[in-house]
Order: structure tokens, then sequence, then C-alpha cells
């Protein structure tokens, strides 16, 4: 205590059990209700760039099979056959992508596109489940060729 200063008694109420461990509950608070969603929110928007590489990866190798078959329809199962292996090489489960095989006609000429649209999940909880807020698309051509044509 200070010589200059005479020792004042706390007012009555004052600096009692009332408030302790406040502080305590407001940063439990602050944690659960603040920090653990940002955690989630960028535990899954780190996975988007390997969801993208996927897309890619599908997009290129069905393209390559959907040129070199025979058919249309061997065309469109042969690309979504190829599709759904290289997504399960990367675990995407099967419901959380999409292929979609165009060309303007089946004929030798003409260049045939496979677009993979696949689901980015925003938030990814362990052992809960994700949710999806949006999807990205990859997109590759291949060219049917000249010396044959798809049925």
């Amino acid at each position: 205590m200070r010589p200059d200063r005479p020792h004042r008694p706390l007012r009555e109420g004052a600096g009692t059990d009332g408030e302790a461990g406040f502080v305590a509950v407001e940063w439990v608070a602050a944690m659960v209700f603040l920090l653990l969603p940002v955690v989630l929110i960028g535990a899954g928007v780190s996975r988007w760039p390997e969801r993208q590489e996927v897309a890619r990866a599908a997009a290129a190798e069905a393209a390559r099979a959907a040129v070199l078959s025979g058919t249309e329809a061997e065309a469109l199962a042969n690309a979504q056959a190829v599709a759904d292996q290289v997504a399960a090489n990367y675990g995407v489960p099967a419901g959380e992508y999409q292929v979609q095989v165009s060309a303007p006609s089946w004929d030798w000429g003409q260049d045939l596109t496979v677009t993979v649209t696949m689901d980015m999940p925003s938030i990814d909880v362990p052992g809960v489940g994700s949710w999806s807020v949006t999807s990205w698309s990859a997109s590759a051509t291949q060219h049917i060729e000249d010396y044959r044509g798809l049925e």
C-alpha cells in the first residue's frame, strides 16, 4: 500500500464469488460459436484443390475412353465408368459428381467433350457429414479420329 493513499475497504458485494469464472464461460462460448465454425469451413475449403484435380483427371480420362469407343452408347457408358474409377481412386463418393458427354454429332472428325461437375464441400465435419454449397466443373475435349467415327 502506498503511504500517500489511505487504505479503503472494498464496497460490500464488490469482487464476490458471483462473478468468479465469468471469463472462462465467455472463452468457452467464443470457442464454440466463433472459432469452431471457422475451423470447420477452413477444413472443407482445404479439400477444394483435391476435388478440382479429381474433376480434371476424370474429365480427361473419360473423354479419351469415349472417343475410343465404337458406338455412342458405348462412349457414354465408358466415359461414366472411367470417371467412376478415377473418382473412386481419389475416395470421392459416387453421388458427389456428375458426368456429361456432348458432341455435335457422333461422326468422324468431330470433337467430343466430357464435363465432370464436382460438388465442393463447404463444411465437412468428420463423422457427421458435409454440406455442399457450390460445385466446380472441368471439361476435356478429344477429337474423334478422322478415319473412323462412332456409329
